[in-house]
């Protein structure tokens, strides 16, 4: 594992920890964070592919109708993910939501375990051991507004997310460009929200103009330091390898909340996030060994 790979999955890690945090101080809803953040997200890399267009760098490559299919069902799970998931965080405390969420590297372990037929026993320990320390950290959290609809929600936001990255896995490993595909990914999951909110006449626009300010910040930090940075990595690494970056979220967030929303942290929330880390760094390192 090179440094510049390892700088790239803690960059993802702090940009995705940050974006539970950044919807609840929004003050706006689960379906208007969810819009915003892919849509603008796709404006940027869509100016930027743009901008290497008339350059002369490419940014606008034919991805070939059976990669563009792949890309196009990725963005509608992704637009999924973000609309149940966010929801959750309505219902249920941010440390159980993640928790919940953030179970889908485990769900891509077994799929690529199945998929390639190559899984190692150190990836597969350090998932547990990560999973071990996701439970710890946010085991106190778990005693109080237990809502099983937001848990649900979670939940089926997790088995989206897994199904979304193995999909860009897919894709960026037979040579769809960064820019193409998270482009025409990221549409789509505009497009599916946007849907949405047409049939259940849902507004998009936030009600508050301070709101912006934190739609923009998901925009750049979650979805293009964290979402597009992870996709980058997915051309070199298997999913489950990268999705294991979001096992330190619930860590993060939880720390995140304590210093802006002065939520209390417990001792077993620093153990857990050690744990968690720990795990994700011996899945990574596990991973740098084996085939791909």
């Amino acid at each position: 594992m090179s440094l510049r790979y390892s700088s790239l999955m803690l960059i993802a890690w702090v940009s995705i920890s940050s974006s539970s945090v950044l919807v609840l101080l929004s003050g706006s809803t689960a379906i208007v964070c969810a819009f915003w953040r892919v849509f603008i997200a796709t404006l940027i890399i869509g100016a930027y592919a743009t901008v290497n267009h008339v350059l002369g760098r490419g940014g606008f490559e034919d991805l070939g109708f059976k990669t563009l299919i792949t890309a196009l069902t990725a963005g509608v799970l992704l637009g999924i993910h973000f609309l149940v998931w966010m929801e959750s965080l309505f219902l249920i405390p941010v440390a159980l939501s993640t928790t919940v969420v953030v179970t889908y590297p485990l769900i891509n372990a077994l799929v690529e375990g199945m998929y390639y037929r190559v899984i190692r026993g150190g990836e597969v320990a350090g998932l547990v051991l990560a999973f071990v320390g996701v439970f710890i950290a946010t085991r106190p959290q778990t005693g109080t507004h237990l809502v099983s609809a937001g848990i649900t929600l979670a939940a089926v936001g997790a088995l989206c997310a897994a199904g979304y990255f193995h999909l860009g896995r897919i894709s960026r490993s037979t040579g769809a460009s960064l820019t193409a595909y998270t482009t025409t990914a990221y549409a789509a999951a505009s497009a599916t929200i946007g849907l949405y909110s047409l049939f259940t006449k849902t507004p998009l626009l936030p009600t508050t103009t301070s709101s912006w300010i934190y739609i923009l910040l998901l925009a750049l930090i979650p979805m293009l330091g964290g979402h597009t940075t992870m996709n980058y990595l997915l051309k070199r690494m298997k999913s489950y390898v990268v999705t294991s970056i979001a096992l330190g979220e619930p860590p993060g967030a939880t720390l995140l909340a304590s210093v802006l929303l002065k939520q209390p942290i417990h001792v077993e929330t620093v153990l857990g996030m050690m744990f968690a880390l720990s795990g994700v760094a011996i899945t990574v390192y596990s991973s740098s060994r084996a085939p791909r």
